[in-house]
């Protein structure tokens, strides 16, 4: 819960408008308890997604084995790297996602 008050909620504001998006996955937790954490510790943002998975398919799928876990996931499902560094890792974990990202567009790079 940490990671996600404290360091998260900047690295999703830097990739604002990206092709990023974060996924939170709850589990074991009821949904009325989910959305409160949600709401209670400002979660949500544009770019973040927070399911609540009632059985083990997403953990089993991405073989999570551990709380929490990080991946970094390509747009097709495909794992690009398992078990990622954490939000707090600040520029190495900015530097694996611009890794995986499609260069910006700019104007100097426009054809």
């Amino acid at each position: 819960m940490k990671e996600m008050t404290t360091a998260s909620p900047a690295l999703k504001k830097q990739f604002e408008g990206r092709d990023v998006v974060f996924l939170c996955v709850a589990m074991r937790d009821t949904e009325a308890k989910w959305q409160q954490v949600l709401a209670d510790k400002q979660l949500t943002s544009a770019n973040s997604v927070h399911p609540l998975t009632p059985d083990m398919a997403i953990p089993d799928r991405y073989q999570v084995f551990c709380y929490p876990s990080y991946f970094i996931i390509g747009r097709d499902g495909r794992m690009v790297q398992a078990y990622a560094l954490r939000p707090s890792e600040g520029p190495k974990t900015v530097a694996a996602l611009e890794a995986v990202l499609p260069a910006p567009v700019t104007s100097d790079n426009q054809q």
